[in-house]
């Protein structure tokens, strides 16, 4: 049977064979094993104790067995990959030790990392592709199986030269991509028919035109049109002197502007050259190096 409720005995009080048996049952009995604890207790019942006098241990009756009652059934901690310390008594602790890990080819597209997710605490993994993904901006950084890649720098970059000098009040014509030794381009260039350039792609570019002019007796200016419909042109920047009579004059012009090509097949610029002396204005262009030039960048996205 099992043992009883506690019981508050006062003197006089009967103490009938069920209350004693209650009693006998909650006894710390005392043996050398488990061998004479069983010869002795013939009636025990789950959760008899005895104190094992050979193995210094409080044992227990858990119906089939003898249990440690002090002990669990834990005889060591083991460090794992990535962890140090451990043991086998006593207080046992384990950190993290990264340096305990062996080294591994990253898997980008498969391989996973271990995060704490802010909005519960817990600790998740993440596969490396989705966390590129996740800090993508899918504009100016964007991620491709796992592969970050930036954007939104310059991806185009293109010169053209003048060959040969031109007079004034025409489109100006013949030019000529800049492939002079130590000389370079990035990305896609630049195409032109009769004066008339059409860009690579989309996008936000930056014109520079410099203009080498000669004039004499007269008023010139150099000019950068553009047209949004393949058609007709707009001036969008104009620069322009004035020399005093009989006296030829030459002139460096710089002038930039930002062209917001949306179509490229409709999107295009082209540059002229105004003098009130006619065929007296030139602008000067050569075969051998750069006397007038005009600069494409694209430097971001429409």
């Amino acid at each position: 049977m099992a043992a009883g409720n506690w019981v508050d005995w006062n003197t006089g009080d009967l103490v009938t064979a069920a209350s004693f048996q209650d009693i006998q049952d909650s006894i710390v009995f005392i043996y050398a094993d488990e061998t004479a604890a069983n010869a002795a207790l013939t009636n025990k019942v789950q959760g008899t104790i005895f104190y094992d006098t050979t193995a210094d241990v409080l044992k227990a009756w858990d119906g089939s067995a003898w249990i440690s009652a002090e002990t669990g059934d834990i005889s060591a901690v083991t460090a794992g990959d990535g962890l140090s310390g451990g043991g086998s008594s006593g207080d046992v602790t384990l950190d993290l030790d990264l340096n305990e890990l062996t080294a591994a080819s990253v898997d980008v597209a498969n391989d996973s990392i271990a995060i704490v997710d802010a909005t519960d605490n817990s600790s998740k993994k993440e596969s490396i592709a989705d966390l590129a993904t996740a800090m993508a901006d899918g504009s100016t950084i964007t991620a491709s199986a796992g592969v970050l890649s930036a954007g939104g720098g310059i991806t185009v970059a293109d010169q053209y030269y003048l060959t040969a000098d031109q007079a004034s009040n025409a489109v100006i014509t013949s030019w000529s991509q800049v492939g002079f030794t130590g000389t370079g381009t990035i990305g896609s260039s630049m195409s032109h028919s009769s004066g008339v350039f059409t860009f690579p792609s989309t996008g936000i570019y930056m014109v520079t035109l410099k203009a080498y002019v000669e004039t004499s007796d007269a008023t010139t200016r150099t000019v950068i049109e553009v047209t949004t419909n393949n058609s007709t042109y707009n001036v969008i920047d104009e620069q322009g002197w004035q020399t005093s009579s009989g006296v030829n004059t030459y002139q460096v012009c710089t002038s930039s502007i930002f062209v917001d090509v949306t179509d490229t097949a409709n999107v295009k610029v082209r540059f002229r050259l105004f003098g009130s002396d006619g065929s007296a204005d030139k602008i000067h262009g050569n075969a051998s190096y750069i006397e007038t030039s005009a600069t494409f960048m694209k430097i971001g996205d429409t």
